[in-house]
C-alpha cells in the first residue's frame, strides 16, 4: 500500500448519473503505536475453554480444565486461526495473544472509532465513525487511510494483504435486508467501489447476516445469511483475492424459525470444512469451502430456543460439538449423524474440543465436565 493518507468520495450506487468524485484529502488523526512486551507463558489452545461474552460490553474469559480463570479479555474480533484477537476500547486498538491473554501491541488514537472488521490474520483493521466514513489501519505500522463515501456502507472483510476492502451497502432504509456488494482497491487512490456480481447480477439481493467468519486459510469470507422475504438460509462466500461471490442454499425445516433467537451457529475447521448448525430447524450442514458446495447434512430433533439460552459450539476434525442451555450435542461428520442431547445439571457457558474425542464443558455453576463424543452417539 502507498505511504500517506488518502480520502475519496464515491457516488451512491443507485443514484443515476452520479459518478465518483474526489474530496480534498482529510488526514485522520495520527495514531501512536505502543508495543507491549509479552510476559505471560503461552498455553496450548486446547488447554483453554473460552466463555464468550453475551454482548459487546462483556468480557471474554479463558478457563483452564479446573475452571480457574487464566485471563479475561474485552470483547473483540478473532483472527481466522484463533491465534489473536483485536479489540477496540475507547480510543485504543489492542492486539491480544489468544493463548496467553497478553497484549502484544496497542494503538492509541485521538478519536474513538468502532472496530468493524479485521483481515484474516489480524494485520489490518477497519474502523468506522459513520455509515459513509471509515478508516483502514495497518496495525503493524500504525498507519491509517481515510475512506469517505456517499451512502449507507458497512465493511464486511479485508483481504489478507490489505489491498481489497469488501463493503455492503443498504440502498433502502425502508428495507434493511436489501443489500449490494462492492470491492474497493486500497492500492489505487482514485478507485471507486466496484460492484460485485452475485445471483446472476449485481443486486440488490436480500439477506440478513446471522454469523460470519474467515476460512482458516485466510482466502475466503463466509457468512450465514437469512433471506426473510423468501424464508431461505444461504451461505455467502467471497473469494478475498478475486472478488468472486458464491451463494449456497442450505437445507432447512420450519424455515420461518431459521433465525429465531440466533439459532444458527457457524464453525470452521482446518482442512477446508465449515459447519452450520440450526437448532430451531434441527439441521447440521457441512460445507466444503474449497469446492464451495454443501457436501452433507444431518437432521435431528429441533429444539425451541429460549432468548436467554447461550448457544455455542466448537469443532475438531470429524466432530462438531454444540450446546444450548443445559443440552449438548455432537455431530459426527464421518457417520453424518447427530447424537444427543445430553442434559447437564447447569447451563453450558463455554466448551472446547481438544481433538481427542471429547468435549470440555464449562458450566454456569463454575464446574468443568469432560464428555466423550461417542457417549452421545447411538451405538453402531
Amino acid at each position: 500500500m502507498r505511504n500517506g493518507l488518502a480520502s475519496a468520495i464515491f457516488g451512491a450506487s443507485l443514484v443515476a448519473g452520479c459518478g465518483p468524485r474526489r474530496l480534498p484529502n482529510v488526514p485522520p488523526p495520527t495514531p501512536v503505536v505502543i508495543v507491549i512486551e509479552v510476559t505471560a507463558t503461552p498455553l496450548v489452545p486446547a488447554d483453554l475453554i473460552f466463555v464468550w461474552p453475551d454482548g459487546a460490553a462483556n468480557e471474554l474469559r479463558a478457563l483452564d480444565e479446573f475452571g480457574q480463570t487464566r485471563f479475561a479479555l474485552p470483547a473483540g474480533i478473532r483472527t481466522a486461526d484463533d491465534a489473536k484477537m483485536i479489540a477496540a476500547s475507547d480510543n485504543r486498538i489492542t492486539t491480544f495473544d489468544m493463548r496467553s491473554g497478553a497484549a502484544t501491541s496497542a494503538i492509541t488514537q485521538t478519536a474513538r472509532l468502532a472496530l468493524k472488521a479485521i483481515s484474516p490474520r489480524g494485520e489490518w483493521a477497519v474502523l468506522q465513525s459513520s455509515p459513509s466514513q471509515m478508516q483502514v489501519m495497518d496495525l503493524r505500522l500504525a498507519r491509517a487511510r481515510l475512506i469517505q463515501m456517499e451512502g449507507n456502507f458497512a465493511p464486511l472483510a479485508i483481504s489478507d494483504n490489505g489491498r481489497w476492502l469488501y463493503l455492503r451497502e443498504q440502498p433502502s432504509p425502508a428495507n434493511p435486508d436489501l443489500f449490494l456488494l462492492f470491492r474497493l482497491d486500497l492500492m489505487d487512490d482514485n478507485a471507486a467501489p466496484h460492484p460485485l456480481q452475485f445471483n446472476g447480477g449485481s443486486g440488490p439481493a436480500s439477506g440478513e447476516i446471522l454469523e460470519s467468519a474467515y476460512t482458516p486459510d485466510a482466502k475466503q469470507w463466509l457468512a450465514l445469511m437469512h433471506d426473510r422475504a423468501n424464508a431461505l438460509v444461504y451461505a455467502q462466500m467471497i473469494d478475498l483475492n478475486s472478488g468472486d461471490v458464491f451463494n449456497l442454499y442450505l437445507p432447512v425445516t420450519g424455515a420461518g424459525d431459521v433465525a429465531a433467537n440466533g439459532a444458527y451457529r457457524l464453525a470452521m475447521v482446518n482442512g477446508g470444512a465449515a459447519y452450520a448448525i440450526n437448532l430451531a430447524s434441527g439441521v447440521a450442514t457441512e460445507i466444503d469451502t474449497a469446492s464451495r458446495r454443501v457436501t452433507k447434512f444431518a437432521r435431528f430433533a429441533s429444539q425451541p430456543q429460549a432468548p436467554s439460552a447461550k448457544r455455542i459450539l466448537a469443532a475438531a476434525r470429524g466432530e462438531v460439538y454444540f450446546a444450548s442451555g443445559r443440552n449438548v450435542w455432537v455431530y459426527d461428520t464421518t457417520r453424518n449423524i447427530v447424537g444427543g442431547p445430553m442434559s447437564l445439571e447447569a447451563d453450558v457457558v463455554g466448551l472446547a474440543a481438544p481433538g481427542d474425542g471429547r468435549v470440555m464443558l464449562a458450566l454456569s455453576d463454575g464446574s468443568i465436565q469432560s464428555v466423550f463424543g461417542y457417549t452421545l452417539l447411538p451405538r453402531r
